[in-house]
């Protein structure tokens, strides 16, 4: 069951996409609970996202997670 978050206390989470100086940002972001949540979902998101060791490009792909704010909460490899 979805909690709606004027009930529930949630906040708004930002999964911003880096790989070296590229950085790709989430603008909508998602409604979770807690940071706890937002990781769990990013790893989630990763195991989703990841490719074949040999399609990989150089530099590592990473979720930045940041709150409303833009405060960086947690980084969570994709790759």
């Amino acid at each position: 069951m979805l909690k709606s978050p004027a009930l529930s206390g949630s906040q708004r989470f930002h999964f911003n996409v880096r790989r070296g100086e590229e950085l790709l940002l989430d603008r909508d972001g998602i409604v979770l609970p807690d940071v706890g949540d937002a990781i769990a979902e990013a790893l989630l998101c990763a195991q989703m996202q990841r490719t074949p060791s040999h399609v990989k490009g150089p530099g590592r792909k990473l979720f930045e997670i940041m709150d409303e704010s833009g405060k960086l909460l947690a980084i969570v490899p994709i790759d």
